[in-house]
């Protein structure tokens, strides 16, 4: 009797997690569109997508010695449906996923890992080649082979071989960093070395300032010694007190980018300069909060399509409710797009009710829409 109280106990609780990623929407809205004339009331519902895990946990064990292993993995079980506006016969997926993230030999001052060897290094990446946040880079392709890595004061060497001798195939690497070397005051760099059977050579070093100002140059090289052909990145960083810069280079892809930023106390200044030796796009933007409003101003110019772009935006936060506004002004002047919207999820408790308007050119009588809306979630 106790046994079945007990199943039945776990299988109570398994439905509860169940439930607990559970979510839904329930929308109704109220617009009109100025271009198709169409307007009126419309309901949906959805259903967000149920994941949840029966089961997870992770395991460890380090061992006592002057050389000692240690070993740690990790594994779920999970339960998940795709997200779709009905779930009437939806199928659902059991996924059972472990892994181990850790296995070494060590005595506390040095560590073998024999989790597999070390691929080409990565040192110059950076987010000006496009002007957001995405960090993009070069890598060589010299991969790694199973095989085992060394760390022993601060220096890492990887060595990786397995082949055939019937088939008279091999897959090797090989891998070696160094620590931070101190060249002067407040001048510090790091360099990696790697190579693969894939006749893949690669090379990376960094070199760091850091004083009142702090600035980093770093590069990724690498040769096939097959295609005889080179590529390599190149990224620099700079910044001081209130100013700041951002620049890289990628060979093969023959772009150059680079950001600079000044945070003033009249506005935080952002010029950007994308593909410099392509389309040469420029843009700037200057942003300020004042209080609770958001102001920020931006233009950009194409040097090869000479085409140009003008922009302004504004946010304001109240205690119940938060409005954009925004206007974009581009192809030269051609296209005109307007924004503006209002929302709030403290009105009414348990809703989010939102009004919003969106133009698509109002230069060429693209007077777009407007939408409201009362959403209900759990």
């Amino acid at each position: 009797m106790k046994k079945i109280l007990s199943i039945a106990l776990v299988a109570l609780l398994a439905v509860s997690s169940a439930f607990a990623g559970f979510s839904g929407t329930a929308k109704i809205n109220l617009g009109a569109n100025f271009e198709t004339g169409a307007w009126g009331f419309a309901n949906s519902t959805e259903l967000g997508k149920l994941a949840f895990t029966w089961q997870s946990g992770e395991g460890a064990s380090a061992n006592e010695g002057a050389i000692y292993a240690g070993i740690k993995g990790s594994f779920s079980i999970k339960s998940e449906n795709g997200k779709a506006a009905s779930w009437n016969n939806a199928p659902v997926a059991l996924s059972l996923k472990g892994s181990i993230s850790e296995a070494y030999v060590t005595d506390g001052n040095w560590s073998v890992s024999i989790l597999g060897a070390a691929g080409a290094p990565d040192y110059a990446n950076s987010a000006a080649i496009d002007g957001s946040n995405n960090k993009v880079s070069y890598k060589s392709s010299a991969a790694a082979a199973p095989g085992f890595k060394v760390t022993a004061n601060g220096y890492t060497a990887a060595l990786g071989a397995a082949g055939n001798w019937k088939a008279e195939t091999i897959d090797w690497s090989a891998y070696v960093a160094t620590p931070e070397y101190a060249l002067a005051e407040g001048v510090k760099a790091n360099f990696a070395v790697a190579a693969s059977d894939n006749t893949e050579i690669a090379a990376s070093a960094k070199v760091a300032y850091a004083a009142d100002l702090t600035a980093s140059l770093a590069a990724d090289f690498g040769y096939s010694t097959v295609a005889k052909a080179f590529d390599f990145d190149i990224a620099a960083n700079a910044s001081y007190d209130k100013y700041s810069l951002d620049a890289y280079y990628w060979y093969s892809k023959k772009n150059l980018g680079a950001k600079a930023v000044a945070k003033l106390d009249l506005a935080t200044i952002t010029v950007t300069a994308k593909d410099i030796l392509g389309k040469k796009d420029l843009t700037a933007s200057a942003s300020k909060t004042i209080d609770a409003v958001a102001l920020t101003v931006s233009g950009g110019y194409n040097i090869v399509d000479k085409a140009w772009k003008a922009g302004a935006s504004a946010k304001y936060t109240a205690d119940l409710y938060t409005a954009n506004a925004s206007v974009d002004l581009s192809e030269n002047a051609k296209k005109l797009v307007v924004k503006a919207s209002a929302e709030s999820s403290k009105i009414v408790a348990g809703a989010t009710l939102k009004a919003a308007y969106e133009s698509s050119n109002l230069l060429q009588k693209g007077y777009g829409k407007i939408d409201t809306s009362c959403t209900i979630a759990f």
